[in-house]
Parts: structure tokens; sequence; C-alpha cells
């Protein structure tokens, strides 16, 4: 899995379901100043809090590419699991009703069980273990309220890499104390 196939991913699914123009679902630091969404409603923030990986090396592979050039037969991959938080803040919207940033952050949660949202998550190599739970932080701005909410789902993800190498075409036995071991001839 990539980092940006792992990021738009969750980007689609983070518009699907806050039911935002994806305009208005944003990264963290994706601007640098950040410059705010109009005021004219709600709008979502994404930020990869923690990546952690999981334990050891979950796997490693060893193939054969009967077409890679000579030296570069073999391909070795190894996989790592990993588990990530994502922090989900949304601002705006009414102080309450299906509008507000309360209700936008449960619809958001809510489409991480839908069959669509789950299948592209394992089409993408991670899946949801933890949903988070909700918390209102709305804050006063200026003189008037801002509706904000906040969770922090958690996914496993799985990320490879590989390298090609080759096979041992000659050895050379230079060492005659050796060589009398094997059945082999010495170049001289």
């Amino acid at each position: 899995m990539s980092q940006e196939t792992f990021e738009n991913t969750l980007h689609a699914w983070a518009v699907k379901g806050s039911a935002l123009d994806a305009s208005r679902v944003l990264w963290a630091s994706q601007e640098n100043p950040f410059s705010r969404p109009d005021s004219s409603g709600p709008f979502v923030v994404l930020q990869i809090l923690a990546d952690v990986a999981t334990g050891a090396t979950a796997e490693e592979i060893t193939e054969y590419d009967p077409d890679g050039e000579e030296g570069e037969e073999i391909i070795q991959t190894v996989r790592e699991f990993a588990a990530v938080t994502l922090s989900v803040q949304v601002f705006g919207g009414s102080q309450t009703g299906n509008a507000s940033a309360k209700q936008i952050a449960a619809n958001m949660r809510l489409a991480l069980s839908l069959p669509s949202v789950r299948l592209s998550f394992e089409s993408a190599e991670f899946s949801c273990f933890d949903k988070g739970s909700i918390q209102d932080l709305t804050e006063v701005l200026d003189t008037t309220f801002e509706p904000r909410a906040s969770f922090e789902p958690r996914f496993y993800v799985t990320r490879s890499q590989n390298e090609r190498i080759g096979y041992i075409g000659t050895i050379q036995i230079t060492d005659e104390t050796i060589s009398e071991m094997f059945e082999v001839e010495l170049d001289s």
C-alpha cells in the first residue's frame, strides 16, 4: 500500500461520510499557512497522529521473475502491519440538529461500516478496527460559539517493500584447504 493510496482512500471516505464537497475536507498541513475555507458551512480536517508498527516483519516473500534482467531475477518482499490513528476534526455547521459538527462526525463514523467503504479500505490494504468516540469541542471564536467535534478512528495497514537480487553465478575458492572439502576445480 502506498501512502498516497491510503490518504486518498481516507479522503474519499471522509467526503462520503460527511456529505461535504471534497474541497471542504482537508488534510492538516496540506497548505502552509493554513487558510480556513469560507464561513459558508462546515469543513473537516484530517491528520495522521500516530503510525505504530505492530511487531516484527509479518511476512517475507521470495519470488522468481523469469523476465528479470540478469542479476535481478529474484524479488524479495517484506511486509509489516501497523496501527494508524487518524484525527478527524469537524468545524462549523449548526449548533444542533443534522447539520451540527457532532452529527457530521457521527455520520462519518457510521460510514466506516458501509460495505462500499469497507471494500475500498480492503482494496487499499487497510481496515478500521476502532471507530473512536466523538468529543464535543465547541469553542468561542470572537463572540460566538463555533461548533466543533472530533474523533480518532484507528486503522490496521499493511505495507510492503521489495528489492531485486540475482543468483550466485560463480563461486571461486582460492584456499586449497577449503577446496579439498569440495569436489571443485581450482583456477590456477
